[in-house]
């Protein structure tokens, strides 16, 4: 090919098979195709127009992914069942707004498929669970506002989010229960900070680790969830 690129290889929960996503034009619209990890052989099916990226369901036999309008705009989120045709993959969600751009990812629990829509200034959650019925619609975390950004991670019963909410420029981080994550319960876990911006963060099983710069310098902070101990 004159041009060739691979914008992700990602494996099934079982383990067994894996999706990839070549551009072979350089148009950014990825074709995606499922292999098998132990013969080698490929499946059938090969999904166009998409941004190359898949989450894998939980039971490995159907995968989220995002798909492009004629405008290159990611706009759709689809869930496609192994061995069924693109046409009959399910619409999961559409973003209506052009300025938005969709996305997709997973949280680092695995529970959860997180459908973002995002702007410069501006962001908005939806979740599922990975391992809801096909045709389930996934749920709103918190409607987007003007200026305001919002990031969601899972720990146990919570949603764990960075924000800017509140007057926080450097960002803060909060949590909200998962059966009703909306603004008015989100709780600051770790409140703003002026003159430490906070970069980014992951939760593990029992402490989370944030990146994060203080003085022009980064610094990595692990902190149990009680933030009873900081190393």
């Amino acid at each position: 090919s004159e041009f060739f690129r691979i914008s992700s290889v990602d494996h099934s929960r079982d383990h067994k098979l894996f999706a990839y996503s070549i551009d072979r034009t350089g148009s950014e619209y990825y074709d995606i195709r499922i292999r098998d990890i132990q013969t080698g052989d490929e499946f059938p099916e090969t999904l166009g127009s998409t941004d190359g990226d898949v989450i894998w369901a939980a039971d490995s036999q159907s995968f989220f992914y995002v798909e492009r309008d004629d405008n290159q705009r990611p706009k759709r989120v689809k869930h496609h069942v192994l061995g069924t045709e693109q046409s009959e993959d399910l619409l999961v969600y559409e973003e209506p707004d052009d300025s938005y751009f969709l996305f997709t990812g997973e949280t680092q629990s695995g529970r959860f498929l997180l459908i973002g829509s995002a702007k410069s200034t501006s962001t908005e959650y939806r979740y599922l669970e990975l391992d809801a019925e096909p045709g389930s619609k996934p749920t709103l975390i918190a409607p987007r506002l003007d200026d305001q950004l919002y990031y969601v991670e899972h720990h146990g019963d919570d949603f764990v989010m960075t924000t800017n909410a509140d007057g926080a420029i450097d960002f803060k981080i909060v949590t909200a229960p998962i059966d009703n994550p909306g603004r008015d319960q989100w709780e600051d876990w770790l409140p703003h900070r002026a003159g430490t911006y906070l970069i980014d963060f992951i939760p593990y099983k029992d402490y989370i680790v944030r990146l994060e710069r203080r003085n022009a310098l980064p610094r990595i902070v692990v902190s149990d969830y009680a933030r009873d101990n900081e190393y």
